[in-house]
């Protein structure tokens, strides 16, 4: 019951961190109105899942430190772990940014609240970096591990966000504004750079922290544990995801492309490219699943 808690609290604060973030960072450099695209009502509803999510997750955590379910309710047990283990500071460091994200989304007006909530957004995913297997090694090769684990998670929220924003933009001017329709189309044509960086820095530092965890040793042992396998389907999705993200690339923006500079009606390739965008997401969700899940496991070679 306690694993199953922290793997939903996990999921629940990864999926809205990677919102908070990668949703105000498009608005920077992709569209500046996808921040009127995306309700409001969403952003604010993934910021509540992330302090939702942080206390569930504290108090998992408590009960599993104390082995006793009761530890959960206790004050002094919660309070313990949140100021006295570094999983705590990092939690407690998580619902202090995601208060301010509430905040932000409440009273702060457009130009500031974008920035903000773009740093506030990378500090969230940050904070995963000392919740996780990184967080359980010192010294410099705990400091390059905890590294290489922020750019992941940024280069995740990076791509993930892009995704959201794509899917916003698509949704709102299905049938709307010509303008606005070739101002989409362009952000969707720029993004190529940006989502190629993504996935190189996804694929190094996933290398990266592969090699901390199981190292050449233990690719032998690597699928007797359910870790192994569920990193395997991890990469498949992520492959899966690279596939949809060349077709976007190769084959529906320039079709989007085409049909507007004909001047023609671009129903038929909105919908298209907003459905491959949607599996790309569903995708991506599973991933954050997949590494929910993965969170509460060791992999094989750690149990020999």
């Amino acid at each position: 019951m306690i694993e199953a808690i922290t793997v939903a609290a996990r999921f629940v604060q990864l999926t809205g961190a990677v919102l908070l973030f990668g949703i105000p960072l498009f608005a920077l450099y992709g569209a500046k109105r996808v921040m009127d695209a995306f309700p409001r009502r969403l952003l604010l509803g993934a910021t509540a899942g992330v302090v939702a999510g942080s206390l569930a997750h504290l108090l998992a955590q408590t009960a599993s430190m104390s082995g006793a379910p009761s530890a959960a309710f206790d004050p002094a047990a919660v309070f313990t772990v949140l100021t006295g283990t570094r999983f705590g500071l990092a939690l407690g460091l998580r619902l202090l940014l995601a208060t301010v994200a509430l905040v932000l989304l409440r009273f702060s007006g457009p130009p500031g609240r974008t920035t903000s909530l773009t740093i506030v957004g990378a500090g969230l995913l940050a904070t995963f970096a000392w919740t996780g297997h990184g967080a359980m090694e010192d010294g410099v090769a705990g400091s390059v591990h905890a590294l290489s684990d922020v750019i992941h998670l940024l280069a995740a929220g990076l791509w993930l966000g892009a995704l959201a924003a794509f899917i916003a933009l698509l949704t709102r001017d299905d049938g709307g504004r010509v303008a606005d329709m070739h101002a989409t189309h362009q952000a969707l044509a720029g993004f190529a750079g940006v989502g190629s960086f993504a996935v190189v820095a996804l694929l190094a530092s996933g290398l990266l922290n592969s090699w901390f965890l199981v190292g050449v040793e233990g690719l032998p042992s690597l699928l007797s544990g359910p870790y192994g396998w569920l990193l395997v389907v991890k990469v498949l999705l992520f492959g899966v995801m690279l596939v949809l993200a060349a077709t976007n690339r190769v084959r529906l923006t320039p079709a989007l492309g085409a049909r507007l500079a004909a001047g023609a009606p671009t129903l038929a390739e909105v919908r298209n490219l907003r459905r491959s965008l949607l599996l790309e997401m569903a995708l991506g969700v599973c991933v954050l699943a997949a590494v929910s899940v993965m969170g509460i496991l060791t992999p094989a070679i750690d149990q020999v």
